[in-house]
C-alpha cells in the first residue's frame, strides 16, 4: 500500500494547476470515499475520509499531535475526517499511517454489519493508536527504547516458549500502553528491565506502583543484561519483530494484536532500516516480589507524594531469585 500511495503521491506532485485542491481517490472500491489530497500553492498535504452516516463519540478525542492534525468535517449528508500533515519531516510516518488507516478500512468493511461499530469511531481509534509514534523524532525510536522493546519481546516470547498461548501472551503485554507492569495474565504481573551495561548493578524503577501487586499470583521482575553489538553478530529488533510475526502467525488474532501494539508502543516497519544495533542476551535474572521485596509501594507515602522513581540495586534483589521458567510455569498453573 505504501507504494501506492507513493505513486499517487508523485502524479499530484506532477499536476501543474497552481492553486486550490489536488484530490486523488484512493482505493476505489471502498464503500467509503477516500482521498489524497494537496493544497496548492502551500503544498499541504492530507488523507480525507468521509462517511454517510452518524459520526460516534470517538472523534471527540482526536488531538493535535507532532507532524499532524486531525480535523472532522460536517456537511449536510456526510461527515468527513482530514489527515493533515503539519511537518513534512514526519512524511514517512504519515504515509505509513495513511496506508494503515486504508488497510483497516478494508477489514472493517469486510465485517458483518451486525458485528462493527461507526466507521469513523474506527478510524478515530486507530489514530490515537498511532500517538506515541508521533511523539517520537522522525527517525522512530531511540537507543534506549529499542532495547527496552527488544527486552519485553523477549520475554513476550519466553512467555510462549513456556505454555502460554499465543493470544494471550501478547493480550497480556502491556508495555505498549504504559500500565504499571509490562505485563500482566492470569493474575500476574511481569515488570522487564534491559540493560545494556557490562555489569548491571541496579534498575530503574520509575514509580511507586510498578513493584506493587494486589493479584493472588506472582510478580516478577526480569532484568536481561543485553550485549548491543554493531558488528553483524546477534539479532536485530526488526529480524526479532519478524521472528515473532511468524511465531504467532501474521493474520491470526495473535499477530493482529502484535501489530497493533507495536504501533502503540512506537515501532513502525519504515523505520526498520534505521535499527542497525544486534541485541544477544547474555544472562537473565529473575525476583519474585513478595513482602520482604526492597520496594516503595503507593501505601508506603504520606498523602501528596506520588510519582516515585529510585534505583533498585540487583544484589539486594537476591535472596528473592527464582528461575524464570520455573516461574513462567507457575503462572501457566494458574489457568491450568
Amino acid at each position: 500500500m505504501t507504494r501506492d500511495l507513493d505513486t499517487l503521491w508523485r502524479a499530484i506532485d506532477e499536476d501543474p494547476t497552481p492553486d486550490g485542491l489536488i484530490r486523488r481517490r484512493v482505493d476505489p472500491e471502498s464503500p467509503y470515499d477516500l482521498f489524497l489530497i494537496e493544497a496548492r500553492p502551500s503544498r499541504i498535504r492530507s488523507f480525507r475520509a468521509e462517511f454517510r452516516e452518524e459520526p460516534g463519540t470517538l472523534w471527540r478525542s482526536l488531538e493535535a499531535m507532532k507532524g499532524i492534525e486531525c480535523r472532522v468535517v460536517f456537511g449536510p449528508d456526510s461527515t468527513a475526517i482530514d489527515v493533515v500533515e503539519t511537518d513534512g519531516r514526519y512524511h514517512e510516518v504519515f504515509n505509513a499511517l495513511v496506508g494503515e488507516l486504508l488497510d483497516g478500512l478494508r477489514r472493517f468493511a469486510a465485517v458483518q454489519d451486525s458485528d462493527k461499530g461507526v466507521a469513523l469511531d474506527f478510524l478515530a481509534g486507530r489514530i490515537i493508536r498511532w500517538r506515541n509514534c508521533f511523539k517520537l523524532a522522525p527517525e522512530g525510536m531511540g537507543t534506549e527504547k529499542q532495547l527496552g522493546l527488544f527486552g519485553e519481546l523477549w520475554v513476550l516470547q519466553s512467555l510462549m516458549d513456556n505454555g502460554i498461548p499465543a493470544l494471550e501472551s501478547v493480550a497480556g503485554w502491556k508495555g505498549p500502553d504504559r500500565a504499571p507492569q509490562d505485563f500482566q495474565l492470569r493474575g500476574s504481573s511481569v515488570e522487564v528491565k534491559a540493560s545494556r551495561q557490562a555489569k548491571p548493578v541496579s534498575v530503574r524503577i520509575s514509580s511507586e506502583r510498578q513493584l506493587d501487586h494486589s493479584a493472588d499470583g506472582p510478580l516478577l521482575l526480569v532484568h536481561c543484561a543485553v550485549d548491543v553489538r554493531n558488528d553483524g553478530s546477534g539479532v536485530s529488533l526488526p529480524a526479532f519483530v519478524e521472528r515473532l510475526r511468524d511465531l504467532v502467525g501474521r493474520q491470526s488474532d495473535a499477530g493482529i494484536l502484535l501489530h497493533d501494539s507495536l504501533i502503540t508502543y512506537g515501532y513502525l516497519d519504515v523505520h526498520a532500516p534505521r535499527y542497525v544495533s544486534a541485541y544477544n542476551v547474555r544472562y537473565v535474572d529473575c525476583f519474585e516480589v513478595s513482602d520482604s521485596f526492597p520496594r516503595i509501594r503507593e501505601s508506603d507515602l504520606d498523602e501528596g507524594i506520588g510519582e516515585v522513581s529510585y534505583s533498585l540495586a540487583l544484589s539486594a534483589c537476591e535472596p528473592h531469585r527464582v528461575d524464570l521458567e520455573t516461574a513462567i510455569g507457575r503462572i501457566v498453573g494458574v489457568g491450568a
